[in-house]
């Protein structure tokens, strides 16, 4: 081979070791959002289920909400949603935040104010 095949050659396996990295890339985020989604499906049961449990995780929810508010830590545009979604009846709540359609949930499910609070343990 000459030297021009031989770039050649370079240029297409360099095309597709960066074509092959751009797919484990996008695998790898679609995992994380498998991740976060099955986070908040845990959530939604404990929401639907364990009254005692509903009530201390929307309270801290509100209150990580509050204080992303009152500290500006994150964007506008995720307190409010969040703000709008914790003042639903829990059923609707569950359905918003673990919806797999729709732009803003796999957006929100990145921030959110349940998964300081799923980590702690149930008292």
């Amino acid at each position: 081979m000459d030297i021009l095949s031989n770039l050649l050659w370079m240029e297409i396996l360099t095309a597709s070791e960066a074509w092959q990295a751009r797919v484990r890339a996008r695998l790898d985020q679609a995992h994380v959002e498998q991740r976060r989604l099955m986070v908040h499906q845990q959530i939604a049961i404990d929401l639907l289920s364990n009254t005692a449990r509903r009530r201390a995780l929307l309270k801290s929810a509100r209150a990580e909400v509050r204080r992303w508010s009152e500290l500006q830590l994150c964007s506008p545009d995720y307190i409010e949603r969040w703000s709008a979604w914790l003042e639903l009846p829990v059923p609707q709540l569950v359905a918003s935040m673990c919806s797999t359609s729709g732009a803003w949930a796999p957006a929100v499910r990145q921030n959110s104010p349940f998964t300081a609070v799923a980590r702690r343990p149930e008292s």
